[in-house]
């Protein structure tokens, strides 16, 4: 079986949030993360064995950023706070499109200062967060 040589960059990701291109983060290895807030079923079965499965149609999430507070679009994401405005996130990596048309600011972030470099955890909740394959 032949080997597989895959490469990844992080520059070959492009994320917006509201329509505005977020291109500066916070230190670390993680910049973004998202993630379905349920499942696309759940499935049991009675006491005979007969299984039962009722689908949901619930396709909300969350997408959360790791940002840099000095950066000019964390300043925008504070304007949000409070304000339930929806607005677009679109995040494209060369394996998957992850997106929400309808995201809300969930909390203002913890704010923390010490001796290293700061950084805001920022979390959207997302009423139809959707992952789609790129190829």
């Amino acid at each position: 079986m032949g080997k597989t040589n895959h490469r990844y960059d992080a520059t070959d990701c492009a994320v917006s949030l509201d329509s505005v291109p977020v291109t500066e983060w916070a230190p670390g290895s993680t910049f973004i993360s998202g993630a379905k807030s349920t499942n696309f079923s759940e499935s049991s079965s009675d006491s005979f064995g007969n299984g039962k499965t009722a689908i949901t149609h619930d396709s909300s999430g969350t997408i959360t950023f790791d940002m840099d507070p000095f950066s000019d679009v964390y300043q925008d994401v504070l304007r949000l706070g409070g304000s339930l405005k929806e607005v677009p996130i679109s995040v494209t990596t060369p394996a998957e499109h992850m997106h929400a048309e309808h995201a809300t600011l969930q909390n203002l972030p913890p704010i923390e200062y010490g001796s290293g470099y700061p950084t805001r955890s920022v979390v959207f909740s997302c009423s139809d967060y959707q992952v789609d394959p790129i190829k």
